[in-house]
């Protein structure tokens, strides 16, 4: 069978395997897709097809062919092939607008949001470089809004601290790829050590996780003599005023990696760090 026929057939039985309406549709087709062999993720016509039905079709489309854009149950099944596409992470802007339409879009679900950032990180770690740096203020936004519409009552549940530690992880990795974006702004580091303190220990971890993806950033870019200073002193007083483990750190390794060992204020901090109760931030002083 020709690739393109087989791509479409797969596809129909993808669509007919998340009807909500009729089960034994739903039943018939995921039988079916078990004896079909596996769609090629890395096939641009297969994964420009998964991006149609995921946006829809564009303007330009004629009103007879235009089709509107997938359920968000269909929207879910359709993310366990993009989350593991190259091919998907090259094709831009549709990445995005998948990204920010599962995110902010109708019938945005925890659910659907989680498959949404998990695609997000992909997409950071395989995107082209060009595409990536293009990009890297709106979907820093876009983490930021996420990490903002939680509410109270949401951030305390299992799925509102799995969201929130998914959106500051992808917070790091894009600083990681796009130093640029946080290298002469030390307004991203002071929010995320500021929000050790508001966080559940769970989600800790994942702020942790993200400091220390974006601590690269900082070590290959010197930072001018104003923004070093800037940069001591808010790390001096994490150190010695934070209650939170992974807070003083994070500050520790911050003074050890963004600075050369001949800046004696850094080395310092490696000397209060001696006297910190926690045996982990002793031995990496």
């Amino acid at each position: 069978m020709p690739d393109t026929i087989h791509e479409q057939r797969f596809l129909a039985l993808v669509c007919g395997s998340g009807d909500a309406y009729f089960p034994p549709v739903s039943s018939l087709c995921e039988d079916s897709l078990k004896r079909m062999r596996a769609a090629n993720c890395e096939s641009s016509s297969f994964i420009s097809s998964v991006l149609e039905l995921f946006l829809g079709s564009s303007p330009e489309t004629s009103a007879n062919d235009r089709r509107q854009p997938v359920t968000p149950a269909l929207k879910l099944k359709l993310f366990g092939y993009v989350n593991r596409s190259s091919v998907a992470a090259a094709i831009f802007p549709q990445w995005l607008q998948v990204i920010f339409q599962s995110l902010f879009g109708p019938g945005a679900s925890n659910k659907l949001r989680r498959q949404a950032m998990q695609f997000l990180h992909w997409v950071i770690r395989m995107a082209p470089v060009e595409q990536i740096t293009r990009a890297a203020p709106v979907l820093l936004q876009g983490v930021r809004k996420v990490l903002t519409e939680l509410t109270s009552s949401t951030s305390a549940s299992i799925d509102g601290d799995v969201l929130r530690g998914s959106a500051y992880v992808a917070w790091g990795m894009l600083a990681k790829r796009v130093p640029a974006l946080v290298i002469t702004d030390l307004s991203h580091l002071r929010e995320l050590f500021e929000a050790f303190d508001s966080e559940s220990a769970n989600v800790r971890l994942s702020i942790q996780e993200s400091l220390l993806a974006m601590l690269p950033a900082y070590e290959s870019s010197p930072l001018d003599e104003a923004t070093g200073e800037q940069l001591l002193e808010f790390l001096h007083q994490q150190l010695v005023s934070s209650d939170v483990r992974q807070t003083r750190y994070c500050a520790l390794r911050y003074a050890i990696s963004a600075f050369p060992f001949a800046r004696m204020e850094a080395r310092w901090l490696c000397v209060l760090g001696l006297a910190d109760s926690e045996r982990e931030i002793k031995t990496l002083a």
